[in-house]
């Protein structure tokens, strides 16, 4: 991703990756809701860090009971590929559209009401991140309009982009678990699950 600051074609892009990332965290959270599954919940993320253009992040997070980590890991590993491999589904973009339309149209009508630490510290983050503040009113039409453009294999292309360009994986669990030579285990389910 190129360094430097906002432009519309950047938030464009941002859009979809959101997309990408809301469907994997959603088909996560299905997961973690079947009998008998080996996540509790789950998230996927990837962003570009202050859109410095130096820092490209990716990450899915799983929560899980100690007994499950190897097959949360094979889980997890599973549907980031099923993504990056398959796509998404229309059904699944037209609920991600809708979740994300909906957070914006939250915002435009409650930006009246705004207090005034959540307005300062909302113009800070963007500083911080090197974007201009707006108003969330232009922020929904903006939205609105370019969700209508979008298409699932643009969040697929984008989701492969953050991956497979974020070099190295990392793999860490955390939690109150004895592995052994923890390493050795951990590499041993990834390699399993590849």
């Amino acid at each position: 991703m190129e360094a430097g600051g906002d432009s519309l074609e950047r938030r464009a892009k941002d859009l979809r990756l959101s997309l990408a990332n809301q469907i994997i965290s959603r088909r996560l959270g299905i997961l973690a809701k079947k009998e008998g599954a080996t996540i509790l919940s789950g998230s996927s993320h990837a962003y570009d860090l202050y859109n410095l253009g130096f820092v490209r992040y990716a990450s899915l997070e799983v929560t899980c009971r100690p007994e499950n980590c190897q097959k949360a890991l094979e889980t997890v590993d599973q549907e980031l590929r099923r993504a990056l491999e398959f796509g998404f589904t229309a059904s699944e973009l037209k609920e991600a559209k809708a979740n994300i339309l909906e957070a914006y149209a939250q915002e435009a009508k409650s930006m009246g009401t705004r207090k005034s630490r959540d307005l300062s510290s909302a113009i800070a983050g963007r500083l911080v991140s090197r974007e201009v503040f707006t108003s969330p009113a232009d922020d929904l039409l903006r939205v609105e309009a370019e969700l209508k453009k979008v298409n699932a294999e643009e969040c697929q292309t984008l989701l492969k982009e953050a991956w497979e360009g974020a070099g190295e994986k990392l793999l860490l669990m955390t939690g109150n678990l004895e592995l052994g030579n923890a390493e050795d285990t951990i590499l041993a389910a990834y390699k399993t699950s590849q």
